[in-house]
């Protein structure tokens, strides 16, 4: 069973909406192997800008946060990388549990292009549940 599953995904105006789940057997949250296994295939994810309580960077926080906010920047990596992304292109996203509990979140990134994003977002998912075994 994977990790994680986009249960709904709701295209808006430049932006995904995706309902996640956690898988119940799934870790919530990651830890310094996984951390270590996600950047060593991904290293720019360490880069990315990110708002967090442990510094300016998802480096700072890749050891200890949840899955759904790690799909969230592979998600912004995978349409960085795109080659039909725009150059220019800014992109930035949030993540928000609903229900810790019960593993539910919404991860929203933006997008220049809907069919890049969504491309990003499945080639993403295949990654974190990957990683996430």
């Amino acid at each position: 069973m994977d990790a994680l599953a986009v249960e709904r995904v709701s295209v808006r105006r430049g932006r995904l909406s995706l309902l996640v789940r956690v898988a119940p057997d799934a870790p919530r949250l990651t830890n310094p192997a996984l951390a270590r296994a996600i950047l060593s295939e991904r290293p720019t994810l360490a880069y990315h800008t990110c708002v967090n309580p442990f510094g300016p960077t998802f480096g700072d926080a890749v050891a200890r946060t949840s899955l759904p906010h790690v799909l969230e920047h592979a998600i912004i990596d995978e349409q960085v990388r795109h080659p039909r992304s725009l150059t220019d292109a800014t992109f930035v996203g949030t993540t928000e549990w609903l229900d810790e509990a019960a593993g539910l979140a919404r991860v929203e990134v933006n997008f220049s292009d809907d069919l890049v994003a969504l491309e990003a977002m499945r080639s993403a998912l295949s990654f974190v549940n990957g990683k996430a075994v």
